[in-house]
């Protein structure tokens, strides 16, 4: 379980840099909140999802597995951001960092 704390934690913890180097200085501030918004809608909706073990024991594991893998998946797919300049227009996320 501590291992688990962990990870939650650090991905919490890299949300809050990667997002922001992402997205342009105009909209910066917003997806940040977005992003936390995100981070906290997942943490209400978590102990629900744990008290769906009262009815299979399976299903919380295939929840929180599922989208861990997904969150990792999704991760490695993103740009790398070291040296990179950060952007000033929406134009600019678009080539530099969109453009796959």
């Amino acid at each position: 379980t501590k291992t688990g704390k962990f990870g939650a934690s650090a991905s919490f913890a890299i949300c809050y840099l990667y997002m922001a180097e992402l997205f342009p200085t105009l909209i910066r501030s917003t997806a940040v909140g977005l992003g936390s918004t995100a981070s906290k809608i997942g943490g209400l909706a978590a102990p629900f999802i744990a008290g769906l073990a009262t009815f299979e024991n399976y299903i919380p594991l295939i929840v929180f597995g599922s989208s861990s893998v997904i969150g990792g998946v999704l991760g490695v797919i993103l740009p790398e951001t070291l040296g990179a300049a950060l952007p000033q227009t929406l134009e600019e996320v678009i080539v530099k960092f969109l453009s796959i």
